[in-house]
């Protein structure tokens, strides 16, 4: 299966806090007629509106890569990114409250205008309670323990609101 792994390009906004103009997701094919389609295999550091597990279709580029047209299908993850200094040890203790949730991360270090901070990709898998785990990040985030960014939540608003009051 590794084999058939493809880097997936998603444009970015280089003028957003990250400063990239584009990040990498890894991708596996999935069969279809004419279509150039792939379930995500990792979850995003910076792109938003797209999932671990997400099946969606690419253009091959004149550079020979693929780039992210939209998605297709989305798996019911939620993805969230988290930013906290590097000294932190902050994340440890929150993710005490997420792991047994059935969360898992990424993680990767970037240079900011706060300087080098450590990023998380949380993906929350669509069997786990998302408003108790956004409701984690809310409270760790109020107490100034980290930065947090939506990436894309399989959830309305709405209904993430109505569960939190």
């Amino acid at each position: 299966m590794e084999s058939n792994r493809v880097s997936i390009v998603f444009c970015l906004d280089p003028d957003d806090w990250h400063a990239h103009p584009s990040e990498r997701v890894w991708g596996e094919p999935v069969p279809s007629e004419g279509r150039h389609l792939f379930r995500l295999l990792n979850s995003p550091f910076l792109v938003r509106g797209a999932n671990f597990c997400d099946v969606v279709e690419a253009n091959l580029g004149p550079d020979n890569d693929f780039h992210f047209a939209r998605v297709v299908e989305y798996s019911g993850h939620s993805t969230y990114m988290i930013l906290v200094p590097v000294e932190s040890k902050d994340f440890t203790e929150i993710w005490k409250e997420l792991e047994p949730l059935g969360c898992s991360y990424e993680t990767t270090k970037v240079d900011t205008a706060m300087g080098l901070m450590t990023l998380y990709s949380l993906d929350v898998p669509e069997s786990t309670n998302l408003p108790a785990a956004y409701a984690v990040l809310k409270r760790a985030h109020r107490q100034g323990k980290l930065l947090l960014q939506e990436g894309f939540a399989a959830v309305t608003r709405n209904k993430l609101r109505a569960t939190r009051d």
